[in-house]
């Protein structure tokens, strides 16, 4: 809520509430977890957009994640807890647990460092190196066709995980795509390496029919309308008509199932659908899609 308040009233008194509100939780209580969904991750996205207001939230946050980071062969990941990965309905085979996806896991956190960076944080900055070094580790152990959408449990040499939800926004490959372009994009290095060649699989495995999303899901979440968007910010950064042809592909398809969705909400729903399919628009704002890391906080 406060993001969007930020990002469309500027109400300073509901903002300025909604900050010592978000400093005192940060200070005492229970844990949070580290991913955007209800995390530090997300509120670092909301603290970007007030940092030059009250950079001392921006602090607090950018603070909680480098003290809870695992430090490793030059890399930093956040583990999430048993209760947490409970929640999402996994079974808990072995701690630590690792998610590397958007939602709920390491990009989502990614995301909100490179937010904060982006609005002139320098440790938020230093941080982006070694957790993008992660992720490149990472990928060395997915599938082929599955780079990230897994649940890693325990020693990752030992081989426990869980399949998550691939090509999608929340868990998978495309999630992990975005933050990880925006990160290099802040680090003032042109898409290239491991996250160029995954944005390449990507788009060149949607032109080829392969289904952006889950199967039936077109939502913002964990369907093709999120994946379509993704596309299209590649393409608008860097002209390569292969970005292009898959956000029409995934635009076209999520058109064609628009009326079957039950909800009217902005993740799961029509809401969210309409704007991502609006934002092939010309002119059309796309401020919204800052509320799932797919672009960066006005600084």
């Amino acid at each position: 809520m406060g993001l969007v308040i930020s990002t469309y009233h500027g109400d300073e008194e509901t903002l300025a509430g909604i900050d010592d509100s978000l400093q005192e939780r940060l200070g005492g209580g229970p844990p949070l977890s580290c991913g955007m969904r209800g995390g530090l991750g997300g509120i670092a996205i909301y603290a970007a957009s007030r940092y030059r207001t009250n950079p001392a939230l921006g602090d607090a946050v950018v603070r909680q994640l480098d003290l809870r980071a695992v430090r490793q062969n030059r890399t930093l990941s956040w583990p999430i807890s048993a209760e947490y990965a409970r929640q999402q309905s996994l079974d808990v085979l072995a701690e630590p647990i690792y998610q590397p996806g958007m939602a709920h896991g390491h990009a989502g956190i990614l995301a909100g460092l490179t937010a904060m960076a982006n609005a002139g944080h320098a440790h938020a900055r230093d941080l982006l190196e070694p957790s993008l070094n992660w992720l490149r580790d990472m990928a060395a152990l997915g599938d082929d066709d599955n780079r990230f959408a897994w649940a890693f449990f325990g020693d990752f040499e030992s081989g426990q995980r869980k399949r998550l939800n691939v090509n999608t926004w929340c868990t998978g490959d495309p999630g992990v795509l975005i933050a990880s372009f925006w990160a290099q994009h802040v680090l003032e290095k042109r898409m290239s390496g491991w996250v160029a060649d995954l944005a390449d699989r990507v788009a060149r495995e949607i032109g080829a029919g392969r289904r952006a999303g889950m199967a039936d899901r077109i939502d913002l979440c964990c369907g093709m309308s999120s994946v379509g968007n993704i596309c299209l910010r590649l393409f608008e950064q860097t002209a390569e008509a292969i970005f292009h042809q898959a956000a029409l592909r995934c635009f076209a398809d999520a058109e064609g199932a628009r009326s079957t969705l039950q909800s009217n909400g902005l993740q799961y729903g029509r809401a969210g659908v309409s704007l991502a399919l609006r934002s092939l628009e010309s002119g059309a704002s796309r401020k919204w899609d800052r509320f799932f890391g797919m672009s960066l906080p006005d600084v």
